[in-house]
């Protein structure tokens, strides 16, 4: 899914899920909800989900 995609969902822009992304901000909490629907998981599996990148 691409960050233009989630955004389009999540009626939020693209920029914002490229902040996230890059580690330059965080959701706010009401986006921290939508996120966690979106995904069918618990805030608190959102929030302890570690985030891996290729090297």
């Amino acid at each position: 899914m691409t960050q233009t995609e989630l955004a389009d969902r999540l009626y939020i822009t693209e920029k914002a899920v490229s902040k996230w992304e890059c580690g330059n901000g965080f959701p706010d909490l009401d986006n921290i909800g939508k996120l966690a629907a979106f995904f069918d998981i618990s805030i608190d599996e959102l929030l302890q989900a570690k985030c891996w990148t290729a090297n």
